[in-house]
């Protein structure tokens, strides 16, 4: 099962001003590159400038299109544009929601990882979890 993940609005405006940042980057060096083309050392560097701010805009819109968490065969693997992290839930012990935070938290005996999610996604996504693996506590923590 795949659960796509939740943005907060800092997150998308940052990488949205970033991905502009980058296609006015890509735009401005290729302008350069056609309009001066007797200046080699410039073409170079241009052109290395406008490759590079091409890959921070890929990177960029996958990161924002792709970000989601999946369960299967045992693990939760969060994919986030080429990034790929993997838990394995036969060793969670825990997944809580605390009441001030929108967010679920899985535990395991060492670590911890930051799940987010749509708020109306995290029984479906609860269910999921306890499914691979049953002996998962749910706990619900209040602000005390």
């Amino acid at each position: 099962m795949k659960f796509k993940c939740k943005f907060n609005l800092t997150i998308t405006i940052l990488a949205s001003v970033l991905m502009v940042a980058s296609l006015v980057g890509v735009i401005t060096n290729v302008i350069f590159i056609t309009n001066n083309p007797s200046y080699a050392l410039k073409i170079v560097s241009h052109t290395i400038l406008a490759l590079l701010c091409l890959a921070i805009l890929v990177v960029g819109t996958m990161t924002l299109l792709i970000y989601n968490y999946k369960i299967e065969n045992g693990f939760l693997v969060k994919r986030v544009g080429v990034f790929k992290e993997v838990i394995d839930l036969s060793k969670a012990v825990s997944i809580r929601k605390y009441s001030d935070l929108k967010n679920l938290v899985l535990y395991d005996e060492k670590s911890y990882a930051i799940i987010t999610i749509n708020e109306y996604d995290f029984d479906k996504f609860i269910s999921s979890i306890r499914e691979v693996n049953a002996s998962i506590r749910y706990e619900i923590k209040t602000k005390d």
